[in-house]
């Protein structure tokens, strides 16, 4: 996967987007919009594909140790929920690429590091 700068008016790199679960995270969300999924798995999977990476980009801004593991705890749920998805929709006869399933796992460890290096 291609690393990306995503830039400000004022040109300098968001600091989100230098952790690798955010970027993960983003590119997930992505993917998601092409899984054939419908209805009411569709909706939760992109509410907790999007809360994850939004939860990691609230995280990385906010200073304390305390704030910082409230919203990559957040963010990790968000993420498990999305494994969970993705096994419901596979148990429904959805065809869920295996590389999908490679990324929200890479997104799950990546955060569970940011949640343990917060103590």
């Amino acid at each position: 996967m291609a690393k990306t700068a995503t830039t400000t008016t004022t040109g300098h790199e968001d600091g989100a987007c230098r952790l690798d679960a955010y970027r993960l995270a983003v590119e997930f969300d992505r993917r998601v919009f092409q899984l054939g999924l419908k209805g009411d798995l569709r909706n939760q999977l992109l509410r907790a594909s999007a809360s994850c990476a939004l939860n990691l980009a609230e995280g990385y801004g906010r200073f304390s140790r305390k704030d910082k593991r409230h919203f990559y705890t957040m963010a990790l749920g968000s993420a498990r929920e999305c494994a969970a998805v993705l096994e419901l929709a596979a148990g429904r006869g959805v065809v869920v690429d295996h590389e999908l399933r490679v990324v929200i796992a890479q997104v799950i460890r990546a955060t569970e590091g940011l949640v343990r290096a917060m103590g």
